[in-house]
């Protein structure tokens, strides 16, 4: 048996001057341990030295951040004890109240290096600060909310959703539980646990009508508790195919934030023109978790994958063999699933044709919300670096068409002309964001008659 396994038994055994015996060879041999302390302290304990065992838990706290929690509440028994073996107040009492006293020090001092070490980002190291400080005060409701907070920062959902219900039961405000909930949305967490969140505390009305739910990134993966997205850019978009678990994603990460950027609020109706493998409607769905999703496309076969996704799901619906540039098919469209009820993003990722991409502009872009966006995206094809662009003019799909530029450039225009229609236009190398002014419109657009150009033809880029 070594020295450690000795002083143990030798403990349990109720022989405390022999471990102690053997405490003070193992420190004189291998030096101190702060492991030990607590050995130590608690052998004082037993042997009477009440003070001396307060001044060795005093120190084990110091140099164990590990076991501070055990640490504490091992002093808090034997606190009580000395107070309820005391007939009388005196040094006993007074050796009490000297460490409750030190421990609502430490308890002040924990919870500050919690809060340091989570504005520093360093989640896992602030858990166990504040739950040390929440084991020696169990009651304070702004500990569990901040606990709740760091629990969903490092993705555990269950477990931040009971203690956001153990803070509200504690006598925390209602706002308060709110914010740090709403404060977490932003990270990655399940959205069933939200809604029951939701449902489970009175905070309802401090909710707000939809939320941004970002994935978890891993490298070119997006992923969300269901379902993963592949970032795939060039030569990989035709290359990799979708499956039942990861889909196809056209699009950078960088394309996606920007577009966040861009939104008011999280849009909760959203139509999509241009399917192809089925990533953006996926990550749209999972990202805003929108009343209302409508993707349509002018062809007709989309992979099974995402039939089976949508399918599962109420609020998504496909439209197949609808051409962007048919202006009464996409009224008819409009009518039937949103029912009248404004747009707050239109995306349109389709055909990358000038005249078609134009059409659709006209039609849908009186249909969004006042503050909604008209995204139009890959706008650019024809000024791309690269002999396949600038050679080959971007292959038989775009050798015959004009830029799609074109349409940028009237859109700029359209936003001078017209400001109370178009209240700005956003320009980025991926995408431009048409922003919707609170112009009252019945009709479809006529680009034509609204750009004002002193009356002269707007050039073209051919």
């Amino acid at each position: 048996m070594n020295k450690q396994d000795q002083i143990q038994s030798a403990y349990a055994e109720g022989n405390y001057k022999y471990a102690l015996r053997l405490l003070d060879d193992l420190v004189e041999s291998a030096g101190p341990i702060p492991e030990w302390d607590r050995y130590r302290a608690a052998i004082m304990y037993k042997l009477g030295e009440t003070a001396a065992a307060f001044d060795a838990y005093r120190q084990a706290f110091a140099l164990q951040a590990e076991n501070q929690n055990r640490i504490f509440n091992d002093v808090l028994m034997m606190a009580q004890s000395q107070y309820l073996a005391s007939s009388e107040f005196g040094e006993k009492d007074e050796q009490v109240t000297d460490f409750i006293s030190w421990g609502a020090n430490a308890l002040c001092e924990a919870k500050r290096r919690g809060e340091v070490l989570f504005r520093n980002g360093d989640f896992e190291a602030a858990l166990v600060e504040l739950e040390a400080a929440f084991a020696h005060c169990p009651t304070d409701s702004e500990l569990a909310n901040d606990i709740a907070v760091i629990l969903y920062r490092l993705g555990n959902t269950a477990e931040a959703l009971a203690m956001f219900q153990v803070a509200h039961k504690l006598g925390g405000s209602t706002e308060l539980v709110a914010t740090n909930l709403l404060e977490v949305l932003e990270h990655q967490i399940d959205v069933a646990a939200i809604d029951a969140a939701s449902d489970s505390l009175p905070m309802a009305e401090a909710l707000p009508p939809g939320r941004v739910v970002k994935p978890r990134i891993d490298g070119n993966y997006l992923h969300y508790p269901d379902v993963s997205l592949e970032v795939c850019i060039g030569d990989a978009m035709y290359q990799r195919n979708s499956s039942a678990d990861c889909f196809v994603l056209g699009k950078t990460w960088g394309m996606v934030e920007a577009l966040l950027k861009q939104l008011p609020t999280p849009p909760k109706r959203i139509l999509e023109l241009g399917i192809w493998k089925g990533g953006s409607v996926v990550l749209f769905n999972e990202m805003f978790v929108p009343e209302k999703l409508v993707a349509l496309d002018f062809n007709t076969n989309v992979t099974k994958y995402l039939v089976d996704y949508v399918s599962q799901r109420k609020n998504i619906a496909l439209s197949l063999g609808v051409d962007q540039a048919d202006k009464k098919a996409l009224h008819q469209l409009y009518v039937r699933e949103f029912v009248g009820q404004k747009l707050d993003l239109v995306l349109d990722d389709a055909s990358h044709f000038y005249e078609q991409s134009r059409a659709s502009f006209e039609a849908l872009f009186p249909l969004l919300a006042v503050g909604g966006i008209y995204v139009v995206e890959d706008w650019g094809w024809a000024q791309w670096p690269g002999d396949h662009w600038q050679v080959n003019e971007g292959g038989d799909y775009f050798r015959d068409r004009k830029p799609l530029a074109n349409l940028i450039i009237e859109l700029t225009l359209l936003a001078a002309s017209q400001p109370s229609l178009v209240a700005g236009v956003v320009v980025e190398s991926g995408s431009v964001y048409v922003r919707r002014g609170p112009a009252n419109i019945e009709s479809d657009l006529d680009l034509d008659s609204l750009i004002l150009n002193r009356g002269r033809p707007i050039p073209k880029l051919y």
